[in-house]
């Protein structure tokens, strides 16, 4: 059975400061009776793993050696559990929403919104499976110089065995969305959609090494320029980029 610590059996504290004593004369006795051994300058190793030795043993038997009487002890108290009857739910994941149309958008404002969304998707599809990938569908969504660029980058992703995962319908979803008006830049219709693209939040780029979230902010403003494209007689994607002078602009 273990001891169990009893505060009346400890010495009273003129016993206790006589042990302190008679300690405190054999730690002197032994330190005297080394320099008398030993010659002055040289400290041989067990001489000094010796000292160590009588040092701790005083150290130790030295704890509470004082004047001052004991204080009583008294156990501490006991904790205190807060018991909850059901865990507290963490909060759900917010939900992206895509943007509405707005009424006030004319036939064209409306194409070239809805232009982009099929941009989105597409380019979302091929680079969920580059090795199988159609870039011709690429024709009906965008033009020079986006289409080119897209070409290269789903290469790029065949090249290093890459590819977007993500549950939901597109691989960003657009929070909010603003069109401008139409206007003729160098004889070319174009509109521009400005809007905040969010990351799916289930969107990951696997490769080789594994799957990984995608770099950079979740959230990112984008310029699209939408050109009327006279050949297919519709609204085309050219380019798109950050709306902060071609730095990240967080939505």
């Amino acid at each position: 059975m273990t001891d169990q610590f009893d505060p009346t059996s400890q010495p009273k504290t003129a016993a206790r400061l006589s042990a302190c004593q008679a300690l405190r004369f054999r730690r002197f006795s032994a330190v005297e009776h080394r320099r008398r051994r030993s010659p002055a300058g040289i400290r041989p190793r067990a001489a000094s793993l010796a000292a160590l030795t009588v040092l701790l043993a005083s150290l130790t038997g030295l704890a509470g050696c004082d004047d001052k009487p004991e204080p009583a002890w008294t156990p501490p108290p006991r904790p205190t559990v807060s018991r909850s009857s059901s865990p507290t739910p963490s909060p759900a994941p917010a939900v992206l929403v895509w943007a509405p149309d707005d009424p006030s958008w004319s036939a064209d404002q409306l194409a070239a919104a809805h232009v982009v969304d099929a941009y989105i998707k597409v380019f979302g599809e091929l680079a969920a499976d580059p090795s199988n990938a159609d870039t011709r569908r690429l024709l009906d969504v965008a033009t020079d110089p986006q289409y080119s660029e897209d070409l290269s980058l789903v290469a790029a992703f065949i090249q290093a065995g890459s590819r977007f995962e993500f549950g939901g319908g597109t691989y960003v979803i657009p929070v909010t969305r603003a069109v401008s008006e139409e206007k003729t830049v160098d004889g070319v219709r174009q509109i521009r959609v400005l809007q905040c693209d969010a990351d799916d939040p289930t969107l990951v780029i696997v490769d080789p090494d594994g799957s990984r979230p995608p770099p950079g902010l979740p959230r990112v403003q984008y310029v699209y320029t939408v050109q009327w494209l006279e050949e297919a007689a519709g609204w085309r994607v050219a380019s798109f980029g950050h709306s902060g002078g071609g730095m990240a602009w967080p939505c």
